[in-house]
């Protein structure tokens, strides 16, 4: 494994408040309509989605703030919606492994990345991405998910 830094990254994204225990109504359906405001309003996308989670702590009912986002060519374009909003991610400071299987098993990744940067006595940055490569929600055991623990400078 090895720190990493991602540049700043244009998106439109949903935003809330929720919990590990009250993620559900989200799975699937964000990603759908974000997809497709982003075709309705001719806005390139450049990537795949990304579940960015501020401040979870792993526990089932610890409030955070989750951001679904999906990368899009920069835009000067007027745009507005009352679900979504248009914004620069800041560069974000990392390390990634891959997770091929069913999500209930991410946790196991999480503790991978977090038990290295404990062993080289890094400093998590209370932010945590998902990238979803790819889903088969058949077939769960077929997901291919990117995990990036934040790392502070």
């Amino acid at each position: 494994m090895k720190i990493e830094q991602s540049p700043e990254l244009s998106v439109i994204c949903f935003e809330t408040q929720t919990s590990l225990s009250t993620l559900g109504p989200f799975v699937r359906h964000k990603a759908r309509e974000l997809y497709k405001v982003a075709a309705d309003t001719g806005l390139e996308v450049l990537g795949p989605i990304y579940w960015i989670y501020q401040g979870a702590d792993g526990l089932p009912d610890t409030p955070f703030q989750l951001t679904i986002a999906l990368p899009i060519a920069p835009t000067s374009s007027p745009w507005q919606s009352e679900t979504f909003t248009l914004k620069v991610l800041p560069a974000f400071r990392y390390v990634s492994q891959r997770h091929q299987g069913p999500w209930e098993l991410l946790g196991q990744t999480y503790g991978e990345l977090i038990g290295y940067l404990q062993q080289q006595g890094l400093q998590m940055s209370g932010e945590n991405r998902e990238l979803y490569l790819r889903m088969n929600f058949e077939q769960p055991a077929h997901h291919l998910t990117e995990v990036q623990v934040g790392v502070l400078p």
